[in-house]
């Protein structure tokens, strides 16, 4: 297959390819939506989306805007997000 740039005279050019894929990314910023957490039990299992995973020492578990749960960690959650209530 031919590089996608016209300019290009290769058939395999990673550095074009990367470049036109990177080209189709755009920014966006996502929506604020309040959400409720609690702490989690070490060794918790917690079922997600994609699978079980296991709460670690310091954890929050978040409840998503459908019911989904999910376990981040202390790090994660003191950056992106703010507590609401106490």
């Amino acid at each position: 297959m031919r590089c996608a740039n016209p300019r290009c005279e290769s058939f395999a050019c990673a550095q074009h390819d990367q470049e036109n894929a990177m080209s189709q990314w755009k920014r966006c910023r996502k929506k604020p939506i309040v959400v409720v957490f609690r702490m989690a039990v070490p060794g918790e299992a917690v079922a997600t989306r994609e699978g079980t995973l296991v709460a670690q020492e310091g954890d929050y578990i978040i409840r998503g805007v459908q019911g989904e749960e999910y376990p981040i960690g202390r790090e994660i959650f003191e950056s992106t997000c703010d507590v609401l209530d106490g």
